[in-house]
């Protein structure tokens, strides 16, 4: 066959060359023309790594980056020849005319160039428009493990090339990485090199790369690594198309995010700055970058983080019509599994069965830290996660804690046999709930995400949730978190309210002022969990004066019930406030009309000219009991120079008088024979025993003491 002219052998080429990269019409469809607007030409030296097993008549293949992939996609191949030289030949096309087939064309972008499936290097290639390309790389020497590359600059070039820059910025980015080396020689030697390319070498960089290539994909990189400007130039720059094909588009995103991450609003409010962004024009572009957005926050190790998954989800992705259907359909199931459960959110309503048949409620969690654990007997995981759980509730001592649990099996007998075996706790301040829904009445899997066990939240007094998808260990971390915080704020009460042997009423008025500064709405007024904390401490307190602060505190709380979630604790606190303000200390007691055992009426108060002690019990009260046994011991002591009055609050008169008698008790004993109320709303007969000491005017000088107290202040007053 005679030799084909070079003529007709380009123009063979060209027909091939347009036959492979035209796609063949399908039936009913037409395919857009590829039209190139440029050549590419790359050239590769690898003379400097003649020492590589692999060299010689190795390929090289030209990759292409695509928004995060970090192995790219293959576009080209060429073969080392006897030099170790390469070249890479093929045409260009302008970005955003061919979207869905740009992956696997030469356009704007990042590139790398392979060896062995390695990337000797990286580059730039910036022309949207799909001008020509020309350049050419070669190894430099180099210490092993230093390998570095330069691009060959032309002699005619003046102004600064982007992959001139590049390339000593990848080598900058892989320093950094060789400085964490366990090898002490590689690690000390990427030290020294990279004082070459410190922050000051960017920032020049960049402002070199703005002046002679400011539409330049180096360019874009450089100022977002060094000069960050996060309201208005980096969401422009990552709204390019290119950015598309960028392995650092993505990365510089993800950084992003990553620093906004945690505080949901100010994670928010990043998500805003890329989304709601009006340069986002570019479909492939704006899908990536939602679906990126979304996947950082769905995929986040941080819980919090899950409430920007669902804003992002609501507020941007299921607002768009023409994203990928299965993005859309992610977006939606992450929507309605998780949005429910999401940290600050309050437990949602859950009604279910416990072991007896008895219908629980969650609301009956209100009031103290609550955990809602999902388990099934027949799953693995839970069988781990269930010992640990309970481990966690025995070595809990700060406070009251609830365990609300959740069955997710239908088998009644392996679920109670389960709850048996299981759940046993030395703790005796946890308070445990065992439910199941065995019939699948209720919706919990969807209201509370429960799409696989165990499953674990965490929520406060308030039955708000402080944490959610909690394994064993984390739980561990936020109930020691609570218990640090607590720890703390106790110390600052301490400091605040600090207790004496003896007080006066300046003491008095000093904690009174106190509670008005903690309460000052300018300051931690508005912290409620710090004012229920305040509360709580001072009213456990055995100080007088802060008692008295308590009281003062509990008003407060009580004239605002309704800024306050937690209803029970407020009902508790009012009816605390109701019962201190009765007969307080230095107030006359209050006359009550009362019967002796003879039902022949008895005041209260009687035994004019002396010190009185009240005695308020029940029968079938242990602790009065006991303690009665000291009183009649002070009574022996100071009878004949005090008046002691037992008063019965129950209402079985038969059975008081024989403990009054199998008690030996010798003092007046009195009770309320018409049970008309007048007692109890004088006198603070909720609880038992109580004991009251007065002064011969019938002033109240002590007040709900122990017995061995009172025996002290007795000794004390009575000379």
């Amino acid at each position: 066959m005679a030799k084909l002219s070079y003529t007709v052998k380009r123009v063979v080429f060209t027909m091939l060359l347009f036959a492979l990269l035209v796609p063949a019409k399908a039936s009913g469809q037409t395919s857009p023309t590829l039209i190139p607007s440029g050549k590419y030409k790359i050239t590769v030296d690898l003379a400097q790594e003649a020492d590589h097993p692999l060299s010689k008549g190795a390929t090289l293949y030209l990759k292409k980056m695509f928004w995060g992939a970090e192995k790219g996609v293959i576009i080209d191949s060429a073969r080392l020849d006897k030099k170790l030289k390469a070249s890479f030949i093929g045409p260009i096309f302008p970005i955003g005319q061919y979207p869905e087939k740009e992956p696997q064309l030469f356009t704007a972008g990042q590139y790398d160039i392979c060896l062995d499936g390695e990337p000797l290097f990286s580059f730039l290639y910036s022309s949207m428009d799909g001008k020509n390309f020309k350049e050419s790389f070669r190894a430099i020497p180099s210490e092993p493990g230093f390998q570095e590359y330069e691009r060959v600059a032309s002699k005619k070039e003046k102004k600064a090339n982007e992959n001139g820059i590049f390339l000593p910025v990848q080598f900058f980015s892989k320093l950094k990485t060789l400085q964490e080396s366990e090898d002490e020689n590689v690690s000390g030697k990427a030290k020294e090199l990279s004082k070459r390319y410190e922050q000051t070498f960017l920032l020049q960089e960049a402002f070199r790369a703005k002046k002679d290539i400011p539409n330049s994909l180096i360019c874009l990189m450089l100022n977002d690594l060094s000069l960050p400007d996060l309201k208005e130039r980096v969401p422009i720059a990552l709204a390019d198309e290119r950015i598309l094909y960028t392995r650092f588009g993505k990365n510089s995103l993800d950084s992003r995010l990553m620093l906004s991450s945690l505080v949901p609003s100010v994670a928010q409010e990043t998500a805003d700055q890329y989304l709601k962004n009006k340069y986002l024009t570019y479909a492939p572009l704006k899908e990536a970058t939602y679906k990126a957005v979304f996947d950082y926050f769905v995929n986040s190790k941080y819980m919090n983080d899950a409430s920007t998954g669902v804003y992002v989800a609501k507020n941007y992705i299921l607002k768009e019509s023409d994203l990928d259907p299965a993005l859309t359909a992610e977006a939606a199931y992450y929507v309605t599994v998780n949005e429910g459960t999401l940290v600050g959110n309050k437990l949602p309503s859950l009604s279910l069965k416990d072991t007896s048949g008895a219908l629980r409620n969650i609301n009956e969690l209100m009031g103290e830290s609550s955990i809602i654990y999902f388990y099934s007997d027949d799953c693995n995981y839970c069988k781990e996660e269930t010992p640990k759980l309970i481990e966690i509730l025995n070595n809990y001592t700060y406070s009251p804690l609830n365990l609300f649990t959740v069955y997710t099996g239908t088998d009644s007998l392996k679920w109670k046999e389960y709850v048996r075996e299981n759940f046993s706790t030395t703790n005796p301040f946890i308070f445990q709930i065992h439910t199941a829904d065995i019939a699948r009445e209720s919706n919990f899997p969807v209201s509370y995400g429960v799409t696989s066990t165990p499953k674990m939240f965490l929520a406060d007094h308030n039955l708000r949730i402080t944490g959610r998808n909690l394994k064993s260990s984390s739980l561990n971390q936020l109930l020691s978190r609570e218990v640090l915080m607590g720890n703390i704020q106790e110390g600052i009460l301490k400091a605040f309210f600090q207790e004496k042997e003896d007080f006066s009423q300046s003491d008095i008025d000093s904690a009174l002022y106190r509670i008005d500064v903690i309460g000052n709405e300018k300051g931690v007024g508005n912290d409620l969990d710090f004012l229920r904390k305040t509360y709580l401490y001072l009213a456990s307190s055995n100080y007088y004066p802060n008692q008295e602060a308590a009281a003062y505190l509990g008003e407060k709380i009580c004239s605002q019930k309704e800024k306050w979630e937690d209803t029970v604790f407020t009902s508790r606190v009012c009816d605390a406030v109701r019962i201190f303000n009765m007969n307080k200390l230095g107030e006359k007691a209050t006359e009550v009309q009362l019967y002796d055992i003879a039902d022949l009426p008895a005041s209260l108060l009687g035994g004019e000219g002396k010190i009185k002690v009240l005695f308020f019990y029940k029968t079938t009260c242990g602790v009065c009991t006991q303690m009665l046994e000291s009183i009649n011991k002070s009574y022996s002591k100071f009878g004949k120079k005090a008046s002691f009055t037992g008063v019965y609050v129950g209402n079985n008169k038969s059975a008081w008088i024989q403990y009054v008698a199998k008690n030996n008790i010798k003092f007046r004993q009195l009770y309320d024979k018409e049970q008309l109320g007048s007692l109890a709303e004088k006198y603070d007969i909720s609880s038992v025993p109580h004991i009251y000491l007065l002064d011969r005017d019938n002033t109240v000088i002590a007040k709900d003491i122990s017995a061995e107290d009172l025996a002290a202040i007795l000794e004390e007053t009575i000379k």
